[in-house]
């Protein structure tokens, strides 16, 4: 498929809408029902230009933010697109956050307005009564209990001329602090990510994408480059293993993002004669090494990852699907390690840092791992420290990962530097989770750590030490938690503990956790 250079995601846009009646987005809510929402190319830019104006009218300008709560649906995509017209700053937000995490990450944002549907609505008023100056809430998506509504159909808004180096979009990043990060990204990073990565399609490509649009994998990886590409792109309410081939099937996939532990899950389901009888090409997958060449050798898929994040989008890639599968001797070659691939091409870098603070140029040494380049994130919205600790004195990010090189030069990941969870393809800070336990007035205090897990890559466990005379049971904790943070984050496990071991400087020792014994603890699925 032929590439053309992005600029600006204005300039993508209006490429896009040329397009007229092409399909672009589907939603579909339930999985066993045709799609709840449709939208061709030129509704998109009609729709876009329409929220642009209704944002202007109600009192955004240019560099304003506006936070994205709502399920993704059509106008989720509209609204991010006409805020980006507007010369806005577009934020997603989980919207599974509950009114504490909600009211954490706003107060950061300071948006202008928040877009909310009737799935959210009542969740961020209630985050934002404590505001002095709250931001209005912008209904979509057909809420009607919000303060304003986006669909007056004015057009007239001021067209901002922007380049490649203005702030085009914030995404939500977890601190190992617990305290929300917000990651700035220009026009230009943005382009030429997604100039890249459309070249690894090729043609009559259609997406089909399970991952949530406040995600950078959802977003970037699957809607933004189906507009980049023009495109249709399918996206799904949730994820279903069982509902998984019906829906490449039904919709002609040809391309998916798979995220840890999806690929495990599909794997575990009974081989069957027409594994192989399918539309899907290749897909982007993340979890096990031996799984990814499981996935390849029975469903005949071209899989390929990279090495990146929020904060530095893509650093190394395993090649693009036109070279064909990763062979397994490769995967299976870096044992527990993640197999990434080298740099591709000249835009970024990465360094392999050893404790002494030197470069490490020897392969299967491994270190902190440091980046630089054209798609590396310039700042932390709204936090100067937490951008200044972010980079070496010499402008490398720090990203808190640790590997190690191969000979012939491709990343392997070994894990965290920090004590941050990754379960199943999200972070979780624990120092969140421990502050949330310890508000509860019979918890005096609280350990969260993550420890491994064959299907989800890490399970967070919570150990906590109770107030004296408290009677507060496992169940007790679970719907407490329930009610005070997402239920991804919530913990699978749980201990009580009369005391924690401690250093000689009274931190509570953190190797006393890097198992647990599962017959021993409260498990939350089993309770």
């Amino acid at each position: 498929m032929a590439v053309r250079e992005t600029q600006t995601l204005m300039d993508m846009f209006e490429q896009a809408g040329a397009l007229g009646n092409a399909p672009f987005m589907s939603y579909v809510d339930q999985l066993d029902k045709a799609p709840a929402e449709t939208m061709a190319y030129g509704e998109f830019a009609a729709r876009a230009q329409r929220v642009a104006a209704n944002l202007y009218r109600r009192g955004v300008r240019r560099g304003d933010r506006v936070a994205l709560v709502a399920l993704p649906k059509t106008d989720y995509v509209t609204t991010l697109a006409g805020s980006i017209l507007l010369g806005a700053i577009p934020a997603p937000i989980n919207h599974h956050f509950k009114a504490r995490e909600l009211r954490a990450t706003l107060a950061v944002l300071e948006p202008a307005a928040v877009a909310v549907d009737d799935a959210t609505c009542t969740t961020v008023r209630g985050a934002i009564e404590s505001f002095g100056d709250a931001p209005r809430l912008a209904g979509i998506s057909g809420c009607t209990t919000a303060d304003v509504m986006l669909d007056d159909p004015a057009t007239d808004y001021p067209r901002p001329a922007v380049t490649a180096d203005d702030p085009a979009l914030i995404l939500h990043s977890s601190g190992t602090t617990g305290l929300p990060k917000l990651v700035l990204r220009s026009h230009g990073s943005i382009g030429g990510f997604l100039d890249l990565f459309a070249g690894y399609f090729g043609e009559d490509e259609h997406l089909l994408n399970f991952l949530p649009l406040y995600h950078q994998a959802g977003l970037l990886l699957n809607v933004l480059t189906a507009c980049r590409l023009g495109t249709d792109v399918v996206q799904t309410s949730r994820y279903s293993t069982s509902s998984f081939w019906t829906l490449v099937d039904r919709y002609r996939a040809t391309h998916v993002n798979l995220v840890s532990p999806m690929a495990s899950f599909i794997l575990s389901r009974p081989p069957a004669d027409d594994d192989r009888e399918h539309s899907l090409r290749w897909m982007v997958i993340a979890g096990r090494n031996d799984h990814w060449a499981d996935f390849q050798d029975r469903f005949g898929v071209t899989g390929m990852t990279f090495y990146g994040s929020t904060e530095t989008l893509q650093i190394t890639s395993t090649g693009t699907p036109k070279n064909g599968p990763v062979p397994r001797e490769i995967l299976e070659s870096v044992g527990a390690g993640t197999y990434t691939g080298p740099v591709i091409g000249d835009l970024t870098e990465f360094r392999v840092i050893g404790q002494n603070g030197a470069r490490i140029d020897a392969p299967g040494v491994p270190g902190r791992i440091e980046a630089r380049g054209q798609y590396c994130f310039s700042e932390y919205f709204n936090q100067p420290q937490q951008t200044k600790t972010a980079f070496t004195s010499d402008g490398w990010f720090v990203t808190g990962d640790l590997g190690y090189t191969t000979p012939d030069g491709a990343l392997v990941l070994l894990g965290r530097e920090s004590g941050m969870i990754r379960r199943s393809g999200e972070n979780i800070a624990p120092r969140e989770i421990e502050l949330v336990l310890e508000d509860h007035p019979e918890i005096k205090e609280a350990l969260v750590v993550g420890v491994p897990d064959e299907a989800r890559g890490q399970e967070v466990f919570a150990q906590v030490v109770l107030e004296p005379g408290s009677r507060l049971a496992a169940d007790d904790v679970f719907a407490y938690l329930d009610e005070n943070v997402s239920s991804f984050k919530v913990p699978r496990y749980l201990e009580f503990r009369d005391e924690f071991e401690r250093t000689a400087t009274l931190k509570i020792k953190l190797d006393q956790t890097a198992t647990v014994d599962r017959s021993a603890v409260h498990d939350r699925f089993k309770s």
